[in-house]
């Protein structure tokens, strides 16, 4: 979980790109369910994270101005 957090802030400050889970699979090295896991945690712990639909893929980015 907080590696994703990790990702997801350093992704939020250096680029404007939405991460799909495809990409999150790669850079951590988890399983599909592990992430969809720890994205669920991390929004129930308020963490402002969005979440966009783009066909069948959903995208995800953190909100820093929230965080």
């Amino acid at each position: 979980c907080s590696e994703l957090l990790y990702i997801f802030i350093q992704n939020a400050l250096f680029t404007s790109e939405k991460l799909d889970s495809k990409t999150l699979k790669k850079i951590v090295n988890k399983s599909y369910n592990t992430i969809l896991t720890a994205i669920n945690k991390l929004i129930s712990m308020e963490i402002p994270i969005t979440i966009e639909a783009e066909g069948n893929k959903k995208l995800y980015k953190l909100d820093i101005d929230e965080f």
